[in-house]
């Protein structure tokens, strides 16, 4: 009787199949050959501020910077600034300029990180590193830098528009705004970023503008279920006013009981409590919309920034630092008043 073939291992398999070792060798150098040239064609950098720099309509349509000159005041600040790389290894081979110009490009594009690395010729990881690391600086510089107080009433005063007439008092304009987030895995995460004003699970921030349209407060991000008056409560934009200051915003910010013992006021428009608005109360309606125009129109310049659409799972624990410095560089851009404002000054 013939004793039973061994099970054939590693050894003997390859020991007897030259054909198979042969086929291997020959794709991994089909493979190793396509990474070099993937490598190769990597290494080169197809974009750069120097091919837009030319044209301002291009400069903003890439960085959401109204100019060239705009650009350059943003680099100098920048250059200023010891920057410490956020995956603590330095980017050699793209120039500071070309860094910023890739951070703000994700920003107002929102181009994928595989798109941004065939642009400016260098791995995802790189392109990740950079925008993580200029973000933080644009943050420290001009967030922390810039917006640490909202300007007294009596600055506001001095540069209000004439809609502002019948609210001479007016420290800032308030509004929230609501921004898509990836589901979260953790169901009751999951609950309470999920707005049931917009359906879908966001992130919601309150903006507040001086009297001349300028963003001077952004709070941290909240979950897409707080209402506004709880984010008023407990982002602490209270804590910057003081006794006769005037706070405009919408119906949803039922925040008089939190302001009153400040000896701050609220102007909101008036709640229909009868069958039709008086005519005191269309007209209070109107003044207040002709005021408040100006906070809408400053979120709709920050969601102009693409990468607002929707906060991607692995920018999530960045998603409060990309608002504020979008709002920022929003604060960068030519004025919202129109060319023709009246001002209170001149009335």
């Amino acid at each position: 009787m013939r004793p039973p073939s061994p099970v054939p291992g590693p050894s003997s398999v390859f020991e007897s199949s030259p054909a198979v070792l042969n086929s291997e060798l020959y794709f991994l150098r089909k493979e190793l050959d396509e990474l070099k040239a993937k490598k190769k064609l990597g290494e080169k950098q197809i974009f750069s501020f120097d091919m837009i720099c030319h044209s301002d309509e291009k400069v903003s349509q890439y960085t959401g910077l109204p100019s060239k000159h705009h650009f350059n005041i943003l680099l100098q600040l920048i250059l200023k600034y010891k920057i410490k790389y956020y995956a603590e290894w330095n980017v050699e081979r793209i120039s500071p300029e070309d860094q910023l110009l890739c951070t703000l490009v994700k920003l107002r594009l929102n181009l994928p990180l595989f798109v941004l690395s065939g642009m400016f010729g260098v791995v995802d990881s790189t392109i990740s590193n950079i925008f993580l690391t200029y973000l933080n600086v644009i943050h420290k510089l001009l967030f922390k830098g810039m917006l640490k107080e909202i300007p007294c009433r009596e600055l506001n005063r001095a540069a209000a528009p004439a809609c502002f007439a019948t609210f001479p008092n007016t420290r800032i304009v308030l509004d929230c705004t609501e921004i898509e987030v990836a589901i979260p895995s953790n169901l009751r995460t999951q609950r309470e970023v999920y707005s049931s004003y917009k359906h879908r699970h966001t992130f919601k921030v309150l903006i507040g503008i001086s009297t001349n349209a300028v963003i001077t407060y952004v709070s941290d991000l909240y979950p897409g279920s707080t209402s506004d008056k709880v984010i008023t409560k407990e982002c602490g934009v209270l804590s910057h006013m003081t006794a006769g200051d005037l706070i405009l915003c919408d119906k949803g910010f039922l925040i008089s009981d939190l302001c009153a013992p400040l000896g701050v006021n609220v102007n909101i428009p008036p709640f229909l409590t009868n069958p039709q608005f008086t005519k005191n109360e269309v007209l209070a309606t109107k003044q207040i919309a002709r005021a408040r125009i100006h906070v809408e129109r400053a979120i709709g310049r920050l969601k102009n920034f693409r990468i607002l659409d929707f906060i991607a799972p692995n920018f999530r624990e960045h998603a409060t630092k990309i608002v504020q410095v979008c709002a920022c560089l929003v604060n960068l851009q030519y004025t919202l008043l129109k060319d023709n404002e009246t001002f209170m000054s001149e009335v």
